[in-house]
């Protein structure tokens, strides 16, 4: 389920440095040279809206069932749980073409894009790769009974307010930040990076005749593939602070964000034997939610109790609580000492 991505030998820092900026100078032209938001946004007289963007690897992707928990155990999340007032942009399912490809080293084929739509958010929006799997889950579990945090951020969003809100996920397991040969990842300039921003496009313009959607917030949940090698560990903080800096650039040259800062948060990476050097990535997780204005830390380590089997990924309780930190993330008191510069960890 989440095998290591065995240490590369990485290229000289001059090296680096030349194909970031090879990278940056590609990503543009592909950013414009396809649809833009504001070309989408073709009713100037709709209502605007925010529209929260879920990204990552898989504890984004969702590995949490709707079986997970079981009477007398309070049940979070049921197979009819649902927020029609909170409508999900994003691959509902597995379907053909997407079914068995939830991985970097099948990502790279998939125009992830084509297969995304609108729909109330309810479960089903999860691990695409259940089949071959099936040890991690319960019993029957099928695609359609996983999740993850965008269940809970719609419970909160659609409490706050009975209007409709929006939200937009693509996340693909095992996916780094790392520029690793053979694998999808989050490479700004790359194939997913390329879909997400292409999502968010069809997103506003699938919706324009009724909201002229702009990015709220961008929740990222990721780290751990990263934690599995001193070689990307070391590189982490670099990569996590070009990738905020880069996708805040393009989404506002796009027309998609109405501010160059877009709010950023993340998650922290947690201990686990699983990731050799989460300690590295962590403090630069940390090194970057207190250097870099309005982006925030998610605390995840009390989840520990909460994971589903192979103790690597969330369950359903640890979704909901995950949704409901993200949620208030977004309250701008959270940024602490009432400064937008700030170290911020969720209350455990």
């Amino acid at each position: 389920m989440c095998p290591s991505i065995c240490a590369q030998r990485l290229p000289s820092e001059r090296t680096r440095t030349f194909i970031f900026m090879v990278t940056l100078l590609l990503g543009y032209s592909m950013v414009h040279a396809q649809s833009t938001c504001a070309e989408a946004a073709s009713n100037r007289t709709s209502p605007t809206g925010n529209l929260y963007i879920i990204l990552g690897q898989s504890n984004a992707v969702g590995l949490a069932s709707v079986k997970d928990v079981t009477p007398p155990a309070k049940d979070l999340v049921t197979p009819e749980t649902v927020y029609p007032n909170v409508q999900i942009y994003g691959i509902r399912g597995a379907p053909d073409g997407v079914a068995g490809r939830d991985d970097p080293t099948q990502s790279q084929d998939v125009a992830w894009s084509r297969f995304a739509q609108w729909h109330p958010t309810k479960p089903g929006f999860g691990f695409k790769n259940v089949v071959g799997n099936e040890q991690y889950f319960p019993a029957d579990t099928s695609v359609d009974d996983l999740f993850g945090p965008e269940i809970y951020l719609a419970h909160y969003l659609s409490a706050k307010s009975p209007g409709t809100q929006y939200i937009l996920k693509l996340a693909v397991a095992n996916t780094a930040l790392a520029d690793i040969d053979g694998h999808d990842g989050w490479l700004p300039g790359g194939h997913l990076y390329g879909e997400l921003l292409k999502m968010v496009v069809d997103a506003q313009r699938a919706k324009a005749d009724k909201v002229r959607l702009t990015v709220g917030a961008l929740f990222f949940v990721q780290g751990e593939s990263d934690a599995s090698s001193p070689v990307y560990a070391a590189a982490y903080r670099k990569n996590l602070d070009r990738f905020i800096t880069r996708i805040r650039a393009d989404l506002f040259k796009m027309g998609c964000s109405k501010v160059r800062d877009v709010p950023f948060v993340m998650t922290r990476t947690q201990r686990n034997p699983s990731w050799s050097f989460a300690e590295t990535v962590r403090r630069a997780q940390e090194k970057i939610s207190r250097t870099v204005s309005r982006v925030k830390l998610i605390n995840t380590d009390d989840f520990v109790e909460h994971m589903t089997a192979g103790a690597n990924h969330f369950n359903e309780r640890s979704q909901a609580i995950l949704g409901e930190r993200f949620f208030r993330a977004l309250k701008p008191e959270s940024s602490g000492a009432g400064s937008e510069r700030g170290h911020w960890i969720a209350d455990q």
